[in-house]
């Protein structure tokens, strides 16, 4: 099934600045939607709640995933078709973190 997202901006001043100068409006181009597939699934416990996905900067092909709350305080490795390296199914635990609504990793 593939996604499809829209994406359009409209930079418009409302309000006078207080020293009474004009402000300038902006209006951006419409852009077309962008149609996106998926490509890969994520696999075993990794795909609970995925909050955030970071691709390696040391390992290629290599993708680091988490989950959000609820969830241990560790991450998952996986290649680039969603598996786990080394059936790493339980995570590598990050110790001495709490996950407490992990958002994103970067």
């Amino acid at each position: 099934m593939g996604l499809a997202f829209s994406l359009s901006l409209a930079v418009m001043a409302v309000a006078e600045p207080a020293d009474n100068k004009k402000v300038k409006t902006v209006e951006l181009p419409e852009m077309k939607p962008v149609k996106l597939k998926a490509y890969a699934q994520l696999e075993k416990n990794a795909h609970l709640e995925p909050s955030g996905m970071v691709k390696s900067r040391t390992h290629p092909n290599l993708f680091w995933t988490l989950n959000d709350s609820g969830d241990g305080a560790r991450i998952f490795p996986h290649d680039r078709n969603g598996k786990l390296y080394n059936e790493r199914t339980e995570g590598v635990p990050i110790y001495g973190a709490y996950n407490v609504d992990w958002e994103d990793m970067t």
